[in-house]
């Protein structure tokens, strides 16, 4: 077995690699090339669904030195672009969900922590996986629940692309644009997942990140259909989001709280965009809407997608009535404050710089402050 697995290994000579790190990923190599032979007489699809489900549960990614993340980057590679795992099928596998799971893992989507690295193999290839499954039903939960028993595989993959955008990945950011997402969502029912994605692009667009072209995402993202798809995501979408306590106890994760900074932090990106006229009025007009909209949006109920019951479409619409006042209060808020600006431009540069140059002062004439506080005193 371990002659078989040498022509598989492509780091034997790594002295600096676990030998069971190396024919963890010779075994999957070698795994990969037989889904693609012909059918023999045993299923090698079920046996690399427990070899990575091993591999999963041992390896901590954020412990491995960048050489090894490298190796298994090439790994993840030769899988999505070369393998047969990544074709559209029926309904997700096992194979899929897990290696989709290892990846989130291996740019660190699974921590809270900034990526460490700048591995993100077959990103383009794996995005458009998704694109075509996108309406895909999961298989039966088998050893694809071995952490997460509500984990969606098209939310793993959102977890990828939000995480990506959030820390500004350029890669994350090309493949965004390439792939045209925001086209690819607004052209489907919205699913939980894409509340992290937009969140996600939100803040990486609003922090000062030097390698990405902010300007051209920013058209794109308000863009007036794609402005209007943002809006819905986070207001009626989050809804939907849910996470399991230990307990049993399952939890909505969107709270109106979270909804209305969503919003708010959307807004901040470009206010003066003339989109946000017509947003805000087709939220408004959505709020009376009966059929055209909700007709064409399902929940995830279990192990299925429905269609939304009665119920769901009055939440939904009290989250878009929610986001409605929201942008109503910001926008208020902020032409308040720009027709403050140009009524009184000499008082508003006066205040903005008066509190500064009192700290230069204080900084710059101690003495002068002492003697200040010694008459305030007298």
């Amino acid at each position: 077995m371990l002659t078989m697995l040498s022509a598989f290994n492509k780091f034997a000579d790594k002295t600096s690699f676990p030998t069971t790190f190396t024919y963890a990923l010779a075994s999957i190599r070698y795994l990969l090339h037989r889904i693609s032979l012909p059918s023999s007489d045993i299923n090698p699809e079920d046996t690399l669904v427990h070899v990575l489900w091993m591999f999963a549960h041992n390896v901590a990614f954020d412990e491995l030195p960048d050489e090894q993340i490298a190796a298994f980057s090439d790994l993840m590679e030769y899988a999505v672009v070369h393998s047969s795992v990544f074709k559209p099928e029926r309904e997700w596998t096992d194979a899929q969900m897990i290696l989709v799971k290892l990846y989130s893992a291996m740019v660190g989507a699974s921590s809270s922590q900034r990526p460490r690295h700048n591995y993100w193999p077959a990103l383009r290839p794996l995005v458009e996986f998704l694109i075509i499954q996108y309406d895909t039903p999961p298989a039966s939960l088998g050893y694809a629940s071995y952490d997460d028993t509500y984990f969606l595989f098209f939310d793993g993959m959102c977890n990828i692309l939000g995480f990506g955008l959030r820390h500004g990945v350029q890669t994350v950011y090309n493949v965004f644009l390439e792939t045209q997402c925001l086209d690819v969502f607004r052209s489907h029912h919205l699913r939980p997942g894409l509340v992290r994605v937009i969140n996600g692009y939100v803040a990486g667009l609003a922090a000062p990140h030097t390698l990405i072209d902010s300007q051209r995402h920013l058209d794109y993202l308000h863009e007036p259909e794609n402005l209007f798809l943002a809006c819905c995501i986070l207001a009626i979408n989050g809804w939907q989001d849910f996470r399991c306590l230990a307990n049993g106890e399952i939890l909505q994760t969107q709270l109106p709280g979270e909804i209305c900074r969503g919003i708010r932090a959307l807004a901040r990106l470009r206010p003066s965009d003339p989109s946000w006229d017509q947003c805000r009025q087709k939220l408004r007009d959505l709020q009376d809407d009966r059929e055209e909209f909700f007709v064409k949006q399902q929940k995830w109920e279990w192990d299925e997608l429905e269609d939304l019951k009665p119920e769901d479409i009055k939440q939904a619409k009290d989250n878009i009535r929610l986001a409605v006042e929201e942008l109503d209060r910001f926008f208020s808020d902020w032409k308040n404050t720009k027709l403050r600006f140009l009524m009184h431009p000499r008082e508003s540069i006066s205040i903005m710089w008066r509190f500064p140059s009192r700290i230069y002062q204080n900084f710059r004439y101690p003495q002068r402050r002492e003697g200040d506080e010694e008459n305030v005193s007298s």
